[in-house]
């Protein structure tokens, strides 16, 4: 006996609605609270309420920019030059982010519907977006990743050491990890440096994740897959691991106090300007270059 789609759906006790309206296949999708970003081949992103099932916008704007043909698994020919290929969710500053085939990425305004900002400098298709509290990064088919501020949609950083197109990323308030044409690198997001690189002589890289301090990265090399685990930590315990939070969840008063404590230990410094050196308790002196100094906790 043959059933219908239609007929699995209404047997199926969990589903509770269809989103219809792009024309193209959906090629990314974003999501936080009721709240879902869809980007399609059909070159526009759609706003949705998944509770309702309204699309509360249309968000159009992604424009022609050469041409590719992508075969779908209809086998329809589809022209996909300025195709949505990346979106992100920012719900602190109500906005999305999507990276299409144009070479652009647009910040879109949740509350209006209008697009705030248009990124460009990238050369060829923004695959991969990532979004962290402060930082927004892309990457490209064009071996390039850039770092970028959501709030102003200035470019802070780009990250130039590939030859390939940038396969995989992740990236904390501390640093970027992204992968392509055989190598896994480590960044300073702070300023787009190489720090360091984790994997070379590789087939691929296909994905990337950390949390915390641990990291694992998937890579091919002599015909055989490769999962790699680094502690970023080296050794320390996880008290005194000073990079991105567990679970990559930020919490504001945790935030909050580590400000609080910086603010103190430097009145504290200031204060023992009247002081001459050769005075100085040596333990306040280390307690101060620990406080003051920052790095990545690969370093």
């Amino acid at each position: 006996m043959m059933f219908s789609q239609d007929d699995i759906v209404e047997d199926n006790p969990y589903h509770k609605l269809h989103l219809e309206g792009h024309d193209h296949a959906v090629r990314a999708l974003a999501a936080r609270g009721r709240t879902l970003i869809s980007g399609s081949y059909d070159s526009t992103v759609r706003v949705w309420d998944i509770i309702s099932g309204k699309c509360k916008w249309i968000l159009l704007g992604h424009t022609q920019k050469g041409t590719c043909i992508v075969l779908m698994p209809s086998y329809e020919l589809l022209t996909a030059g300025s195709a949505v290929y990346s979106v992100v969710l920012d719900n602190m500053r109500n906005q999305a982010c999507s990276g299409s085939m144009d070479g652009t990425v647009r910040v879109w305004n949740l509350q209006t519907g209008d697009c705030s900002y248009v990124l460009t400098g990238h050369t060829s298709l923004v695959g991969l977006l990532g979004l962290s509290p402060t930082h927004l990064v892309s990457a490209a088919a064009d071996s390039t990743l850039r770092v970028w501020d959501p709030d102003t949609g200035e470019v802070r950083a780009m990250l130039a050491a590939h030859t390939g197109a940038i396969t995989c990323f992740q990236h904390d308030e501390f640093k970027v990890l992204s992968g392509s044409d055989g190598t896994l690198k480590m960044w300073d997001v702070r300023d787009g440096q190489v720090v360091r690189d984790l994997l070379t002589g590789i087939s691929g890289v296909w994905q990337v994740v950390f949390e915390g301090r641990w990291c694992v990265a998937a890579s091919n090399r002599q015909e055989a897959t490769h999962l790699d685990v680094w502690d970023f930590g080296n050794g320390e315990e996880d008290d005194e691991w000073i990079g991105e939070p567990a679970s990559g969840i930020y919490d504001d008063d945790e935030i909050d106090d580590d400000d609080d404590e910086m603010e103190q230990v430097e009145a504290d410094a200031m204060d023992q300007d009247d002081f001459a050196p050769s005075e100085l308790d040596a333990d306040m002196c280390d307690d101060v270059d620990q406080c003051s100094s920052s790095s990545l906790g690969a370093e």
